[in-house]
């Protein structure tokens, strides 16, 4: 429960102050949600060709804001890094921003993907368009965690920084995701809010009120124990207790609130320990920002 209001607090603080980052040739990006905006952790890395064996991949320096502190990807090497407490989202104008470091640009294969295990091939990134808008090359209404760079292997590459240098990874069209453990909402096997369930969405609409004109989106999910189409109706279920909920909350009657269950088909950590699987029984609300 702990856990959860403090994710509240710094996303909401950072959703008050938007963060105006320099571009290009003087340009500023603007992302509403702050330093949330940008992706938290390195799923899985390919170091590319040429690169100094030497060296330290160090994909980790690619997290966070930018700060010239790079991953030098190498000659078709690959990043994935993953979105926590937001999801990209397609909204109006620019999506995504690939913040590249060293001399040169080079150009990089985007892809996002909800689960980390099918992908959407967004296109190429060339080298002075670093800027992804999202309409038409991704399904509607799809929420992305999952973020895959490819370096395009140049017939030039080479030097001393081969490859893509990718400083940092944000997301202009974004959500804050809100993650709530069903052990919190519900009794096991249940799909009836507990008390302290109900307590958990009071504390988290309140911080989440702040983004202004937005929708909510509630995804259910279960670990892998059980039958698949159990797990899958137990989702679903519980996803519209709490949409059924929400809506009965002062502040939010005109709030347009939605929901589905995903069963088990969207882990989040390993199902073959006790840890993982608490991990990946959970409810997702999403805070969508409206135009």
């Amino acid at each position: 429960m702990a856990r959860v209001l403090l994710l509240c607090v710094v996303a909401t603080a950072s959703m008050a102050e938007p963060l105006i980052v320099k571009g290009p040739k003087k340009t500023q990006i603007v992302f509403p949600l702050g330093a949330v905006s940008f992706a938290d952790e390195v799923v899985t890395t390919k170091p590319g060709a040429k690169l100094d064996a030497k060296k330290e991949f160090g994909a980790e320096r690619a997290l966070g804001v930018p700060d010239k502190q790079s991953v030098t990807l190498g000659c078709a090497g690959s990043v994935t890094f993953r979105f926590v407490d937001n999801a990209v989202v397609d909204l109006p104008g620019g999506d995504l921003y690939v913040f590249e470091d060293g001399p040169n640009v080079e150009p990089t294969r985007l892809e996002l993907s909800v689960d980390g295990v099918k992908w959407v091939d967004v296109g190429r990134i060339e080298g002075g368009t670093r800027e992804v808008d999202l309409a038409g090359k991704v399904p509607d209404d799809e929420v992305f965690h999952f973020v895959r760079l490819t370096d395009l292997d140049d017939p030039k590459c080479g030097g001393k920084f081969p490859g893509a240098d990718v400083d940092a990874v944000g997301a202009m069209g974004s959500a804050l995701q809100v993650q709530l453990s069903t052990e919190v909402l519900f009794d096991t096997g249940k799909s009836e809010l507990k008390g302290e369930g109900k307590d958990a969405l009071h504390e988290v609409v309140g911080k989440v009120k702040a983004a202004g004109k937005a929708k909510l989106r509630v995804l259910g999910h279960t670990d892998s124990q059980g039958s698949g189409a159990f797990n899958s109706k137990l989702s679903e279920a519980r996803a519209q207790a709490v949409v059924t909920y929400l809506r009965t909350l002062e502040g939010l009657k005109d709030v347009a609130v939605d929901g589905k269950g995903y069963g088990e088909s969207r882990p989040v950590a390993p199902n073959d320990t006790v840890e993982g699987r608490q991990k990946n029984r959970r409810v997702d609300v999403l805070v969508i920002p409206l135009p």
